[in-house]
């Protein structure tokens, strides 16, 4: 029984992986229908005044300096895009350099509602072409000011998510300066999501079975979710019975090692 077992897990395993690195992207985009936050004629009209691409994912909002807001549609199970406006640090020869900072992160790998891998996009200003790294400061809000639509203009992007953005005075009666001051700023997104660059790793999600994780697929909603545990339960089931089988047949004093 022990080596039955223990054969249709690694077979399960390696073909399954086998399987999904093979999956072409397009596939798990036709999974599911994800819902937008669309943003509304203003908003639309003020893209095209910044001569910015409108994609399909959009959503606007204010943030307070010390705070985060994440937004998860159009994006995989368990991975985010965070809006970011707190302090950051930075080592030098003479120790720690801390700074006000606005970023863009992408979120990747939920275990128990936390992140434990994310990565910066990387900004570019509209005005002069000038690529800022990780994350922007107050003077590429100044450098970036586009009078027109009363907004600074960027583009973001990582390997995965190419964003549009505009960053806004929260106060219309306050300049973009004074708001990056006072610690409370506007911004739009409008994003889209390389599906390809996405796509789930199949040893990834190996090893999140071999270690009692629900594995990520790449299919958000709850369609994502119960095809993740149908794939874990039975695996996780099989695991556990070959750990007590393993460990039982080591120990004599526990029944129900022998014969295997």
């Amino acid at each position: 029984m022990l080596s039955r077992a223990l054969v249709f897990v690694f077979t399960f395993l390696g073909i399954f992986a086998l399987l999904m690195a093979n999956m072409p992207g397009e596939l798990v985009v036709q999974t599911f229908n994800p819902s937008y936050n669309r943003s509304d004629e203003e908003v639309k009209e003020k893209f095209k005044v910044a001569d910015l691409t409108m994609y399909s994912n959009a959503v606007s909002g204010n943030i307070s300096y010390g705070s985060s807001k994440q937004y998860d549609f159009g994006l995989p199970s368990g991975q985010k895009l965070e809006v970011w406006f707190s302090q950051e640090s930075v080592a030098t020869a003479s120790g720690y350099v801390t700074f006000k900072a606005f970023e863009l992160r992408h979120l990747m790998h939920e275990i128990l509602g936390w992140w434990y891998d994310y990565h910066r996009l990387d900004w570019t200003i509209e005005n002069t072409g000038r690529k800022v790294y990780d994350w922007v400061l107050k003077g590429d809000l100044e450098e970036a000011w586009n009078s027109e639509v009363n907004a600074s203009v960027f583009t973001a992007h990582c390997d995965h998510i190419t964003t549009s953005v505009l960053i806004m005075p929260y106060n219309s009666s306050w300049t973009i300066e004074e708001s990056w001051d006072n610690g409370y700023l506007g911004y739009v997104l409008s994003y889209e999501v390389d599906w390809n660059a996405t796509g789930v790793s199949a040893w990834t999600i190996t090893a999140q079975l071999l270690t009692f994780q629900v594995p990520d697929l790449g299919i958000p909603g709850v369609g994502g979710t119960i095809m993740s545990y149908l794939i874990a339960i039975p695996v996780w089931s099989l695991i556990a019975y070959l750990v007590y089988k393993l460990v039982a047949g080591l120990i004599p004093f526990v029944s129900g090692g022998g014969g295997d």
